[in-house]
């Protein structure tokens, strides 16, 4: 992707096509998000000062709840998302989330 924040979502949901990354988690009415304020850089036409990138924080902070983000999911929703089987877990010395870790992490290898 040539957008970063695609490109964040794509890892974030461990795809490499868009579509199938926009059904991790969108979809109608009120639903709770990550948000992710980052310095890009290399990457051409965003480039920001770190005054700005202090000064998104800031204003997101007084904006949002923080509540912890791991230790609550779904497992079969997150099995099936990630199509991982009995079998999967039975052959990895990890769990679910170490499995979900391995594949977003692979994702980079696989372009």
């Amino acid at each position: 992707a040539r957008d970063p924040g695609v490109e964040i979502l794509l890892y974030a949901a461990g795809r490499r096509q868009i579509d199938r990354a926009l059904r991790m988690g969108v979809s109608l009415g009120e639903n709770r998000v990550v948000l992710v304020a980052a310095d890009f850089g290399d990457v051409p036409n965003a480039a920001r000062s770190s005054a700005d990138l202090d000064a998104a924080v800031d204003r997101l902070s007084s904006a949002v709840t923080s509540e912890p983000t791991l230790g609550r999911f779904d497992e079969p929703s997150v099995r099936e998302y990630y199509d991982i089987t009995d079998r999967e877990l039975a052959a990895t010395l990890g769990d679910l989330p170490a499995v979900v870790h391995e594949r977003v992490a692979l994702l980079d290898v696989e372009k």
